[in-house]
């Protein structure tokens, strides 16, 4: 099976409070050795691997990005034009001692590129737990930095900010760069961001990338800043019982609202237009000319099919099994020969089993199921899925490919593009054309470290045909027949492409 070039970092898990915990592996922002601009230009060159932990760690790498570039500016251009009240704020300061200004000169640049207008808690924040506590050498050198943006603050009539560079918090994290390490800071940094109250959260039409285009980063910006409003107004506690739905409630309905100053258009509509139009470009030109003529039938609403009822009915009577005694597993964590029975007098003859083992495993990796010891029994999102059917229906469809970027779902994306064109075509032919896409996409494969064949991409693509014969989604599922999707295979194919194409970016790469 083919293997991307490049080295993936593993993502981080998240508790109940969503703010990451641990990384097995650290993340672009954290270990990279480079300029973050020179990251940021070699990733638009095409090279893939640059990962970041959250959405809160991309954020500030990217401030610090549009930092190093404003500095560069400065230097080779005519110096920037300080604000009248930031330029009294520190004629007082160093009037007082200009030594204490010399000694804080980071903070003074920081707040400097930005001015008042452009300075938010999130910004504030990014410099004062990420940025500053990696810039010192000691607590107390980090406690007078922030001291005198606090003065800065203070004079700018910006109290509430002033009270951030003279928090418990700030000095505890500049502590813990100093005492364990700038990794253990950034930690705690993530940590405490996400006790404020003003990260944007996941909501059911949309999680956040790691890695964001231009339209995202603002709206991710813009309902901080909202955020920020709503804790200060009281109408946002963090740390209150259900504060953490009411924070979900209030970012929703901010970014599904219409904004006129965006010509009408939510936020929500202008990522996800976004995404799309980044999930179209490619490296490849056997991939771009493929998808070029499916975008526009992306970008339409996916509606769910009248007989949809018929096709999801397997999936669906093992949610309805597994949410009573639950369904027995045999030792090896399949379903039971009694599961399999039962289901084959239902459905029809199924083989040794295998579409229904093929269900059972997009329903765990979908987590509408789980496994309880030798049984598998209900999640709450498969709950969820039995109470609303179009929620089941595009759960299924997104399934067929999944959200992950590894070899096997390049494949199988690969395979639902061709397939979606809507002509019959052979096993070999298709397997052929998805390997021009991986080839031409900069995939390898790792046994001979060429491009990928045949073989290996017909192993690729083997668990996508088993789910689309398990759902009926083929019109001839006769042996040796070439494979052409039927009406309602058509409208799932293009329902797992939207899935794909609006889904979170975690790699930083064009494209």
């Amino acid at each position: 099976m083919p293997t991307k070039i490049g080295v993936e970092t593993s993502r981080r898990r998240t508790e109940s409070t969503g703010a990451p915990q641990h990384v097995t592996v650290a993340c672009t922002g954290e270990v990279s050795g480079q300029p973050v601009a020179a990251v940021a230009a070699e990733a638009g060159r095409g090279t893939a691997g640059h990962r970041f932990c959250s959405a809160v760690c991309f954020h500030t790498w990217h401030q610090r990005c549009r930092d190093e570039v404003a500095r560069d500016l400065d230097r080779v251009g005519p110096r920037p034009k300080v604000a009248p009240e930031i330029a009294a704020a520190l004629a007082t300061i160093e009037r007082d001692d200009p030594e204490e200004l010399k000694a804080a000169a980071r903070a003074v640049e920081w707040l400097t590129l930005r001015g008042p207008q452009r300075l938010t808690q999130l910004a504030l924040c990014e410099f004062l737990w990420y940025e500053l506590p990696g810039a010192v050498d000691s607590v107390a050198q980090g406690r007078h930095v922030a001291g005198v943006l606090g003065r800065l603050l203070e004079a700018l009539d910006l109290s509430r900010y002033a009270g951030l560079c003279t928090a418990q918090v700030t000095t505890e994290i500049v502590r813990t760069a100093v005492e364990r390490g700038v990794p253990a800071a950034r930690e705690e940094f993530q940590r405490a961001m996400y006790r404020s109250g003003i990260v944007p959260p996941d909501i059911p039409e949309l999680a956040w990338g790691t890695v964001m285009g231009v339209e995202e980063l603002e709206a991710y910006e813009a309902t901080a800043a909202m955020l920020e409003l709503a804790v200060t107004a009281g109408r946002l506690r963090s740390g209150s019982v259900g504060w953490r739905a009411r924070q979900a409630e209030i970012a929703g309905e901010y970014l599904r609202s219409a904004d006129p100053a965006l010509g009408g258009v939510s936020r929500l509509d202008r990522i996800r237009a976004e995404r799309i139009s980044t999930w179209a470009r490619s490296r490849g030109t056997a991939r771009g000319r493929a998808v070029a003529g499916l975008t526009g039938r992306i970008r339409d609403p996916q509606t769910v099919p009248s007989d949809a009822d018929e096709h999801l009915a397997p999936p669906r009577w093992l949610l309805e099994r597994a949410g009573t005694d639950g369904l027995p597993l045999t030792d090896t964590h399949a379903l039971a020969g009694s599961v399999v029975a039962e289901a084959q007098e239902w459905f029809g003859l199924d083989g040794t089993g295998i579409c229904l083992g093929s269900l059972h495993e997009l329903l765990l990796a979908m987590k509408a199921l789980r496994r309880n010891g030798k049984r598998l029994v209900i999640t709450s999102i498969g709950r969820q899925l039995l109470a609303h059917p179009e929620r089941l229906w595009a759960a299924v469809a997104g399934g067929l490919v999944g959200d992950g970027e590894g070899p096997a779902e390049a494949a199988a994306e690969g395979a639902l593009v061709v397939l979606a064109e809507g002509r019959q075509l052979g096993r070999e032919e298709l397997a052929r054309r998805v390997g021009a896409m991986l080839a031409g996409e900069g995939w390898r494969d790792p046994a001979t470290g060429g491009t990928p064949d045949a073989s290996s991409v017909r192993t690729a693509l083997r668990g996508l045909w088993i789910r689309l014969s398990a759902l009926g989604l083929l019109a001839d599922e006769r042996w040796l027949r070439p494979l052409r999707l039927s009406t309602i295979g058509q409208a799932a194919v293009l329902a797992a492409l939207q899935a794909r194409a609006v889904r979170p970016r975690h790699t930083l790469a064009a494209g």
